[in-house]
């Protein structure tokens, strides 16, 4: 009775692991893109001052709200 229940213990710790992992990076991905889109908006607004860069802040914080 123990080996096959340890073979379905690894499947399961394996199969936990993998979508602990997928999770950490979807988090991570999303975390980066959100962070980069805010430093990069701050980055264009305070210094590139174009009239692009504050037509796609606009539009982006509508497409937000």
């Amino acid at each position: 009775m123990k080996k096959p229940r340890n073979k379905y213990n690894n499947v399961f710790l394996i199969s936990n692991r993998f979508a602990i992992q997928f999770f950490i990076f979807m988090c991570d991905c999303l975390f980066i893109s959100v962070f980069t889109d805010k430093v990069f908006g701050c980055f264009s607004s305070l210094f590139l001052m174009d009239n692009h860069s504050s037509v796609y802040l606009k539009r982006r914080e509508k497409a937000y709200k």
